[in-house]
């Protein structure tokens, strides 16, 4: 049985963000924590800040500015991503309908 490079990529994409969902992350101030948790969600907006203002600061039209561009952008889509897991671990809670 073959397997075609389309369907490996797609093994080997789900297998990372199966690897990614399941385990601890480490958060900027050094400590550990699940992808998806809210200090992971908090440490990621912090990010995304920080890294804005420094790509703020350098010139426009700069390789370092779309470097820091990039890096912010980065760090948005995982925040998307962590946001999802958190939402699906996290449904809202509906409120009861009194008739």
């Amino acid at each position: 049985m073959f397997i075609t490079k389309r369907h490996l990529k797609h093994i080997i994409s789900e297998s990372v963000k199966t690897h990614k969902i399941e385990n601890d992350i480490q958060l900027s101030n050094g400590k550990s924590d699940k992808f998806g948790s809210k200090r992971h969600i908090k440490d990621l907006k912090l990010r995304i800040a920080d890294m804005t203002r420094y790509r703020d600061r350098q010139r426009r039209g700069s390789e370092a500015r779309a470097t820091f561009q990039n890096a912010v952008k980065s760090i948005r889509r995982e925040l998307k991503a962590a946001q999802r897991v958190y939402d699906r671990k996290h449904p809202p809670e509906e409120p009861l309908v009194q008739e």
